[in-house]
């Protein structure tokens, strides 16, 4: 009967590690102004804990009792356990659609190239990008303020998929219209880019500049980020 205890608790202790993983991986927008965070989840289990003992010791067992149906210990021990594994297997089909959402990684031999457009909503200039010689590649208009995404909830694939080898120059050709462009003409710019790694082309009202994107996993326990 206590075989299953180990593996219970085994589960049970991953609300502070990998479910906290995957619950950041999710949507935790419940309304329009609030969100319920995942560390917050572990605040809200020792409140229903509170609420559901004497819940369940002052309506729910005595309302069995009256049916008919004793509620042992060892019964609400098979209850409970049940109840548990339930909820382990809808947690790993809900895993199995957030894996369906995470972003792609490049392969060894390929590249992925961003473009973004960083001039202020107000400028109304738009970036015409275009890489020629690349079969696929497709142009793109991009509004101020915006940048080529890939979001895999949304169905959309924008990034530049490149066939780099070790190593790959290309030219980009960056087309500027609208109003307030302060003063940026056409221009091609040429980029080096190794396969297995992600890059990103801003183009700014200062310059045109470009970078591999980090990925790496912040190692101090601060938040940080890298443009």
């Amino acid at each position: 009967m206590m075989l299953p205890v180990p593996m219970f608790w085994a589960l049970y202790d991953q609300q502070g590690s990998r479910w906290i993983i995957q619950a950041v991986a999710m949507d935790a927008q419940l309304t329009s102004g609030f969100a319920l965070l995942p560390d917050q989840m572990a605040t809200l289990n020792a409140i229903l804990i509170m609420l559901f003992i004497p819940l369940f010791q002052i309506i729910i067992y005595p309302g069995f009792e009256k049916m008919g149906i004793r509620t042992t210990s060892l019964r609400r021990m098979v209850i409970g356990g049940l109840l548990a594994a339930a909820a382990f297997i809808t947690s790993g089909f809900v895993q199995i659609a957030v894996n369906e959402t995470l972003p792609d990684v490049p392969g060894d031999s390929t590249a992925f190239l961003s473009v973004i457009n960083s001039f202020p909503n107000a400028s109304s200039c738009y970036v015409n990008v275009s890489i020629p010689g690349v079969p696929g590649a497709s142009a793109y208009h991009i509004s101020a303020n915006s940048s080529l995404i890939d979001d895999n909830v949304q169905k959309r694939k924008e990034l530049y998929r490149l066939s780099t080898g070790d190593s790959k120059s290309f030219d980009v050709n960056l087309a500027f219209s609208g109003t307030n462009c302060y003063g940026h003409k056409n221009i091609t710019y040429p980029v080096t880019l190794k396969g297995g790694k992600s890059y990103y082309i801003a183009a700014t009202p200062q310059g045109i500049l470009h970078n591999e994107t980090h990925w790496d996993k912040p190692q101090e326990g601060e938040g940080q980020n890298a443009v």
